[in-house]
Order: structure tokens, then sequence, then C-alpha cells
């Protein structure tokens, strides 16, 4: 049986991977936001705010599932100005949404020892992070506000990106990613073995073709999974295989980088998926040590 590849560079999920959040919106509490809009005059949208922008979420959630196509928070505002038919004008839409993230990222905490691991692991391996986010602030505002800065090189957000994990184009703009920082530090030992070592441009593809998804797309919508464009990065100083991702969700963080040619980990303490029992984390601090033996 061969032997794995080292693992030379980590992409960490964030949500539920290097936070914890409260994943149900309606167990939030929103008062000031409510109570913002019966300052405006809105009383009957005040009593019933979470209800609707959650139900507004979960539609553009719905909606927008078959082609990954990630939706801005801007656009949750104006389909719930839409839907209570309130006429907010640029600013107050600002000013609602200012108010709602406020109070939703209250429930953000980081999991404890994650700042030490993440201390320890980037003096030996290149970090990153891909994640999905309707916006564009909010993963580097934490980042910054809970003291895990300056280690993530490349964060890939979906907001930005355009296309939300599972799609094949953002484990391809991660690794080019990657490949760009790698480059930067690489020695000139480094860049001869690399230029004389080429990796096969097909086998991205290849490898995606031995993974599907574990919930096939409807028939009508683009395939999160299908392999595109191999990266071309010259000269290819990192191979997918070398890369390992880390999250909490399977088809995302999992399914997919393995599609993508990348070694991968679950966190996965309560058995809900069926992998190797060497693919799960029960704790992500678990991570240093499987590093250590891969």
């Amino acid at each position: 049986m061969p032997s794995r590849p080292p693992v030379r560079a980590v992409l960490f999920d964030f949500f539920g991977t290097l936070v914890t959040y409260e994943p149900d919106r309606l167990n939030l509490d929103y008062a000031k936001t409510a109570l913002l809009l019966h300052r405006w005059g809105y009383g009957n949208a005040c009593e019933r705010f979470a209800e609707v922008w959650n139900a507004v979420l979960r539609t553009l959630e719905l909606t927008t599932s078959g082609s990954l196509k990630e939706f801005s928070m801007l656009d949750v505002v104006l389909a719930y100005d839409e839907t209570e038919q309130l006429g907010l004008d640029a600013d107050r839409r600002t000013e609602l949404l200012d108010s709602f993230m406020a109070e939703w990222r209250v429930g953000v905490r980081p999991i404890r020892g994650v700042k030490e691991m993440l201390a320890e692991l980037s003096g030996r391996v290149h970090l990153g992070i891909v994640s999905n986010t309707h916006q564009p602030a909010l993963v580097p505002s934490l980042v910054d506000e809970f003291g895990l800065g300056a280690v993530f090189d490349p964060t890939v957000l979906s907001i930005v990106h355009g296309h939300r994990k599972p799609h094949a184009t953002i484990y391809d703009a991660a690794l080019e990613g990657l490949r760009r920082r790698v480059a930067v530090t690489a020695s000139p030992d480094d860049r001869l073995r690399a230029s004389t070592s080429q990796p096969d441009a097909a086998q991205p593809g290849l490898l995606r073709a031995e993974h599907q998804l574990a919930t096939p797309p409807r028939a009508d919508s683009a395939r999160p999974c299908v392999p595109s464009d191999p990266v071309r990065s010259e000269p290819s100083l990192l191979d997918p295989t070398e890369m390992m991702f880390v999250g909490d969700s399977y088809d995302p963080d999992y399914v997919g980088p393995r599609a993508a040619g990348f070694q991968a980990r679950l966190v996965d303490p309560h058995h809900r998926f069926d992998l190797p029992s060497r693919h799960r984390l029960h704790d992500i601090l678990e991570l240093v040590a499987v590093i250590d033996t891969v």
C-alpha cells in the first residue's frame, strides 16, 4: 500500500471547525434589531422579524442549492424588504443589516485551544481558510477579534469567490492561493525540484473522477464537484495530495476536498457519517497528532 504524501498545507473550514456558532437562527435574540424596526414605525414587522428574516434566508439557500452560487447579506435585506413591503432606503437597509449581524455574531466563540493549536501548526505547515459566508468582512473580522490573525494565507470566502463549497472552483482557488504563497517562500532548491518533477496536469481531474457527492444534485443543476480546468501554476511547488482540508460538514469539507485531490479530515465526534476511522477527528485539537503521523 503506497504511503500517503506528507502534509505541507492545511485548509480549515471556519464556522463549526475553528469557532462555534448557533446554527438555528431562531434561537438568537434580535431585540435590538426589532427595536430598530419599531422605532422606524414598522410595528408588525418588528414582532415577526426573526421568523420572516429566517424564512427569507431559507428561500435564498434553497433557490441557490443547485448552482451553489453565493448570495450576499444585502440580497437578504433586499428580499426581506420586498417581503415585508417596507420600502427601506439604502441607509436603512445598511443599518438593518449591521444591527442583525451584530446580534448574530454574539453567538460566535473560538473553540477552546484552537489559538494555541494554530500557533503550533503555523510554524510547520502553511495554513488557510476556505469558508462559506454571505459577508466579505465577517470571517476576517472574527479572526482578528479572536487573535487568530496573520496565520491564514489564503483566506478564500464564498461571497468573494462567487460560489460556495462544495463547488469545485472554490477548491481550485484555494490551491492556487497556496501555490502562490509557497512560491514566495520557496528556496532555490525547492524551485529546482519542482521544475524537474512537474505533476501530471491531468491528475487533478483524474482524482475528482474517483469521488462523487453523497447527495447527487438535481439533473437540471450545475454539479458542484465536476472537474474544472486544472490550475496552472508554474512551477508547481505544491501538489493537491500534500494539502489537508479540515472541517465539520460532510459534502463541503470532506467529499468536495477529496474530489479535488486533497487529503481530508472531518470533525465528527458523534459518528454521524460513514467514513474511514482515520479520516475522523473527535476533536479539532487532535489535528496536531494527525499531522505528525501522516
